[in-house]
């Protein structure tokens, strides 16, 4: 019952575009109602019981995606559970992790700008084809389609507060897609 219940506060305490179900709108009631004791529950990629689903703050959630049916993309590791449903939360820290990760493998400059922050959190101010991502970027950038970038451009912390102010303080990066 407390998972139940953690589960329905969710939409409060995050941001609604947190939490996604097979890519389309979160629809708390229909998808709470799936969920019974065989539903599946994962924590950055691990299957965890239930009664681990405590040990993550709200504001820690980068991403909150439920798996109740089969489409094209859909990740390997949660096709045997739809039957019952799998719920998958990505933590901000293993979010950014991730994609700084794979970033890296694009950009130098972006490397060399993050290797200095923790992986805690995510300060740098990103824009994504022209638009300012806002609060809960890990939940944006660790779903961007990594083939779909053409480039990743970084402005500095010096040049990014003098041209953006202070929300720049900490870098700019630009992420620029494939031009179709």
């Amino acid at each position: 019952m407390k998972i139940i219940l953690s589960l329905l506060l969710l939409p409060i305490f995050c941001n609604a575009q947190l939490i996604k179900t097979n890519g389309k709108k979160w629809n708390t009631k229909a998808q709470l109602e799936k969920i019974n004791d065989s539903t599946a529950f994962f924590i950055d990629t691990i299957k965890v019981n239930k009664s681990d689903l405590g040990k993550v703050k709200p504001e820690e959630i980068a991403l909150i995606t439920a798996y109740f049916e089969d489409e094209p993309d859909l990740p390997e590791m949660f096709r045997s559970y739809l039957q019952n449903g799998a719920i998958s939360f990505i933590t901000k820290p293993y979010a950014i992790a991730k994609y700084r990760n794979e970033f890296s493998k694009i950009s130098d400059e972006y490397k060399e700008l993050t290797k200095q922050y923790s992986t805690d959190r995510d300060s740098l101010l990103y824009i994504v084809d022209g638009d300012t991502l806002k609060p809960n970027v890990e939940g944006a950038l660790i779903n961007i389609n990594l083939s779909r970038i053409e480039t990743i451009q970084v402005i500095f912390p010096d040049e990014a507060q003098k041209r953006f102010g202070d929300i720049g303080r900490f870098g700019v990066v630009f992420i620029n897609p494939r031009k179709e």
